[in-house]
Order: structure tokens, then C-alpha cells, then sequence
């Protein structure tokens, strides 16, 4: 299981994760410190995608907490995964800023795995 959801962290609320704490965090730090430094042209396509792939990974992370199964929190994990990935993607090259977001990341990745 992934090491940000063990199965002693099963009794817990979301907010108590440390995946959700992070990935949350994440999604703070771009939408406020990310997005309004990309171009005029990039802020409406870019940002909204950018702010959907970030926004997910916590929301998925809650959702995949809030099943029984703990198969079904390791799938909602992985979504949450690619959910990284897809806004680490969207954003490479843009911002310098987007080093401390990938160490952000990187941490993140970790616990879901």
C-alpha cells in the first residue's frame, strides 16, 4: 500500500494524510504562486488545465480514502498520481518556480508509491 495511506492511516480522516496534506499544499502553491506568472497567452487554456491536473490529486486522494477496499485507495492513488505527472507536464518550462513545485512533487510521488 502506498506509504502516504497505510493501513494504520485507514482510521483516520483525509485531512490527516500526509499524501493529502502535500498534494494539497501543492495545489495551493501553484494556483497562487504558479499560475499568475504564465503568459497572457497561456492564461486561460494552460492555467485551467494546470489548475485541474493539481486540484485532482488531493480530491483523489480523499475519494480513494473514503472507500472500503483498500484496492480501491491504491487505484484512486494512482489517478492521483497522473494527476502529477499531467500538471508536471503541462508546466515544465515555464516558471522557475516550477523546481520547488517538482520537489513537491517528487515527495508526494513517494508517499503514493
Amino acid at each position: 500500500m502506498p506509504a502516504g495511506l497505510r493501513r494504520e492511516a485507514m482510521g483516520k480522516e483525509f485531512t490527516e494524510l500526509e499524501a493529502w496534506q502535500k498534494a494539497q499544499k501543492l495545489a495551493l502553491l501553484v494556483c497562487r504562486e504558479v499560475i499568475p506568472l504564465l503568459p497572457a497567452e497561456e492564461k486561460y487554456a494552460l492555467a485551467q488545465q494546470l489548475r485541474r491536473a493539481v486540484q485532482s490529486a488531493p480530491a483523489n486522494i480523499a475519494e480513494g480514502h473514503g472507500r472500503y477496499h483498500y484496492q480501491d485507495a491504491i487505484r484512486f492513488c494512482y489517478i492521483a498520481r497522473g494527476s502529477l505527472q499531467e500538471a508536471l507536464s503541462q508546466g515544465k518550462g515555464w516558471v522557475e518556480a516550477l523546481q520547488a513545485i517538482g520537489a513537491t512533487a517528487a515527495v508526494l510521488g513517494l508517499l503514493l508509491f
